[in-house]
């Protein structure tokens, strides 16, 4: 799949309340997208689950992301987000997405 395949709406506008949902394009963006810049109001890790295949196809494809948020956060979203941005391992997100079956 590449851009060209995603049926884009005529005003490129996905909102929920329409036949364009934003998942929709999540699912159909990510896993293609080599770089992803979000620009979030409110934020909850909880999404990432919603979007967890889609997230792993991106990273493993080699994808990057940079996300503005506002400064409102729980506290686990704080100790992951904020208090250790860094991951040392990133065996621990290439295992677990190499049993998808995709080929880098």
């Amino acid at each position: 799949m590449n851009y060209r395949d995603i049926n884009f709406p005529d005003s490129f506008e996905f909102r929920s309340d329409s036949n364009h949902i934003p998942l929709e394009f999540y699912n159909e963006a990510f896993p293609i997208s080599k770089k992803v810049d979000l620009f979030l109001g409110y934020f909850n890790s909880g999404a990432f689950r919603v979007l967890s295949e889609s997230f792993a196809e991106f990273i493993y494809n080699g994808g990057s992301m940079r996300m503005i948020t506002n400064h409102c956060y729980t506290k686990l979203d704080y100790d992951n987000l904020i208090a250790e941005p860094e991951l040392d391992d990133y065996g621990d997100i290439v295992e677990p997405v190499s049993c998808l079956g995709l080929k880098p």
